[in-house]
């Protein structure tokens, strides 16, 4: 019934390699219900569970080390099923497909199970010497132990010998049946399903199927001439009754290929049977029905032992240093968390960086309204200049202030030339800040310089006003200069046009251009959060079940 069930497990598992995508979403929901209530057993360590499954990936060695996982799986390889499934990640889990053969399934050293069984016969049989032989020295027990170790090696030989028998005749049959189909009446393959290649009943198969084969038989027969004469014989040949344990784990190793590794890894069936011989005679399978070791294995086991694959370490040291995958795990939730907090860093300094921009904006509107204020005057000065009968109007004191018009409208055009429209660039959101402040301690010079020139300005205009039409004595006067006139007044609407372009000028493109940054950082920032609070939880769980 044992054997039955475990081909039984293997059309389960074949169904749902084909219909994994229509599952319904409750499927399962009892083995859920259980998993979320984390019932773990004691009966196995964790060592001894890794060790188990290990079993299991050295089965699978060579076709794992060609598997691909989807590259969008790979940031959570160290993850296992609980914790994706409760962060409704399945579909990101690496080993979705194979943690049923992985976990579901043991694969079992034909031999270590001979000398295990052998030694606790051993233990008994040195226990009953013992008792019975008290008086004897303790090499009598040693030697007793030898005997059973000679006889466990013999016994071992014995039996693989019997199984190649049984091996090579599955070989010629299974072969047969499948090449020929159902077509060809000498040979009988009992239970098989030629369209999916599997065995659907092993013991039905061993009891009940058969291959004929032609030979010839030597016969003597009485006559005058004494001749050999021989027959032509068609030979039934089957498995034995002695056999037919041997031939129904053949069956379970050659079902689990053509439904398991066909399916996951496209091994062909003639690899099945070929290739896969090999383990025929030495390993055997069964099917787990232990809850806490197939979700220890889904859950932690299988994540830490895969995504260490690189590491170069053999599945032996990675089950006895078990807290190493916690450290690994650690050391992956901090730098998940660096790079959200540096994103974090980065929208903030975005957001910050958009906020002095539009206050530049604003100062730069201040400065141009002061100016429009200021510009009335100091145009209306330049007008009256030009318009002047008499250059040799001016007294020092109004020369002077002539100076200092010229004065302030060049200090005015080599402030906006060596500060320029600002671009917020620098490294740190402090220097920005800094920076910011240098231009508004700039802009607040050049709005006090407009102030002054349109004070000096409308003094100047006042005094034209009044003097235009007296006669100076020539000791008081001083003639004004027409072409130094016209170049301060191209200067001064050289800076009007400079404030009047940066006033209009707006950051959109650059706020455009940090929103797409922005937007791109926080999704980034949420999907980094997503990975902290995963590997939180995968750590847990292993703090949970006493890894530390």
């Amino acid at each position: 019934m044992k054997k039955r069930n475990l081909v039984e497990f293997f059309i389960y598992l074949f169904e749902f390699l084909f219909c994994l995508a229509k599952l319904n979403k409750y499927q399962n929901v009892i083995e859920d219900i259980f998993h979320k209530k984390n019932v773990r057993n004691t009966n196995d360590s964790f060592t001894n569970i890794c060790l188990k499954v290990s079993y299991g990936l050295i089965y699978y060695e060579d076709l794992l080390k060609n598997y691909k996982y989807d590259n969008k799986c790979l940031k959570y390889n160290k993850i296992g099923n609980y914790v994706l499934e409760k962060h409704n990640m399945s579909n990101y889990n690496c080993y979705k497909k194979i943690q049923k053969p992985l976990c579901k399934l043991n694969y079992i050293n034909i031999e270590n199970q001979i000398i295990e069984d052998n030694n606790i016969n051993n233990d008994n049989s040195v226990k009953e010497s013992a008792e019975e032989k008290n008086s004897k020295a303790n090499t009598n027990m040693f030697d007793e132990q030898e005997k059973h170790i000679a006889n466990g090696d013999n016994i071992y030989n014995s039996k693989i010998k019997k199984c190649y028998k049984t091996k090579n005749f599955f070989i010629s049959l299974i072969k047969r049946c499948i090449e020929k189909g159902d077509k060809d009446p000498l040979v009988h393959c009992a239970s098989l399903n030629f369209e999916k290649k599997i065995i659907l009943d092993p013991k039905l198969f061993c009891e009940s199927s058969y291959e004929r084969k032609g030979i010839e038989e030597k016969e003597i027969r009485k006559s005058i001439y004494n001749d050999i004469y021989k027959k032509a014989v068609i030979k039934t040949f089957n498995f034995k009754n002695e056999e037919t344990n041997d031939c129904i784990n053949i069956v379970n190793i050659f079902n689990n290929c053509s439904i398991v590794e066909r399916n996951i890894f496209g091994t062909t069936i003639d690899s099945c049977i070929l290739e896969r011989s090999k383990n025929f005679c030495h390993k055997t399978i069964e099917e787990m029905h232990n809850k806490n070791y197939i979700y220890t294995c889904s859950d932690i086991i299988l994540p830490y032992l895969l995504s260490s694959k690189e590491e170069n370490k053999s599945y032996n040291n990675l089950c006895h240093n078990f807290n190493n995958y916690l450290n690994i795990l650690k050391e992956k939730k901090n730098f998940y968390l660096k790079e959200k907090r540096k994103l974090e860093e980065k929208v903030k300094t975005i957001r910050i960086t958009q906020k002095l921009y539009k206050m530049i904006e604003d100062i730069f509107q201040l400065l141009k309204e002061e100016t429009q204020k200021n510009s009335l005057v100091i145009d209306n000065l330049f007008h009256n200049l030009e318009k002047l009968e008499n250059q040799r109007l001016f007294n020092e004191e109004y020369i002077l202030k002539l100076n200092k018009v010229h004065e302030k409208l060049q200090e005015s055009e080599n402030l906006i030339i060596k500060s320029g429209y600002p671009v917020l660039n620098k490294n740190s959101i402090e220097e920005n800040i800094s920076l910011f402040k240098e231009i508004k301690a700039n802009v607040e010079k050049l709005r006090k310089l407009q102030m002054d020139i349109g004070t000096y300005s409308k003094l100047i205009i006042e005094y034209i006003n009044k003097k235009k039409n007296e006669k100076l004595n020539d000791k008081d006067i001083n003639e004004i200069n027409l072409d130094e006139l016209k170049k301060l007044k191209k200067k001064y609407d050289n800076i009007k046009n400079f404030i009047e372009n940066y006033s209009k000028k707006n950051n959109n493109s650059i706020y455009e251009y940090q929103n797409s940054y922005e937007k791109d950082f926080i999704e980034d920032s949420k999907n980094f959060n997503n990975l902290v609070e995963i590997y939180t939880d995968q750590i847990y769980l292993l703090i949970k079940n006493n890894i530390k």
